[in-house]
């Protein structure tokens, strides 16, 4: 039996990107992308609001001593791997993969699926969702909304983004202002750079007091 003593907070799968839409780099380069736009604070803030979770799944479940069920869904993804492929087959996606394995899990190989896994799940969760729709495995939700439905549940009423309860980010808060909504819808029916075929495509969206960001 493995050792499986993790002591660290769970970290977010949600980034800082935020996004609208997802598309593949071969749809981008075949569709085209936006212009860059810039937004006000009002704006930036309202697409936080609809794109991040108030608790994202990995925290609730740290936060109610629910690891056991992360443990099953990760001994679900590793059963049919022999030690190293997974690691492999993330290099193959990102070769950058272990930039945080020394401060994350310092005294484990990263040639052990259980390890790499954890690690993919909590450090590097772009990756990590790459190789699940690579190996087209199910995700950690929908893992759980199968297997632990009272726990996804609690967890979707409560604390879900409203993207991920299907709301656009048009309809999910009917207290913004008229202004704001106006500046979303014009985001929402930007015209493409690349032709009339960029129906579904990302663009960049700053802030006007911050960083750049991606949706």
């Amino acid at each position: 039996m493995k050792q499986r003593n993790f002591t660290p907070k769970l970290v977010s799968l949600v980034t800082s990107t935020l996004l609208l839409g997802s598309i593949s780099l071969q749809a981008a380069e075949e569709y085209g992308e936006m212009a860059p736009s810039q937004v006000s604070p009002e704006a930036w803030q309202a697409i936080s609001n609809w794109s991040q979770d108030r608790v994202s799944l990995l925290e609730y479940i740290s936060d109610n001593d629910e690891e056991y069920e992360l443990d099953r869904y990760v001994d679900s993804l590793i059963r049919d791997y022999r030690d190293g492929e997974m690691l492999s087959q993330a290099k193959a996606l990102d070769q950058n993969v272990l930039s945080a394995w020394e401060n994350a899990f310092t005294e484990q190989a990263p040639e052990d699926n259980f390890f790499f896994t954890r690690y993919l799940i909590q450090f590097k969760p772009t990756v990590f969702e790459k190789w699940t729709q690579q190996q087209k495995v199910p995700t950690l939700s929908q893992h759980l909304e199968l297997n632990a439905p009272q726990l996804y549940n609690t967890w979707h009423k409560e604390y879900a983004a409203p993207k991920h309860k299907g709301l656009s980010i048009l309809e999910y808060d009917r207290t913004l202002p008229s202004d704001i909504l106006a500046e979303l819808k014009e985001l929402l029916t930007k015209k493409p750079i690349f032709g009339p075929k960029s129906q579904c495509s990302c663009q960049m969206v700053t802030p006007s007091t911050s960083t750049n960001a991606k949706w």
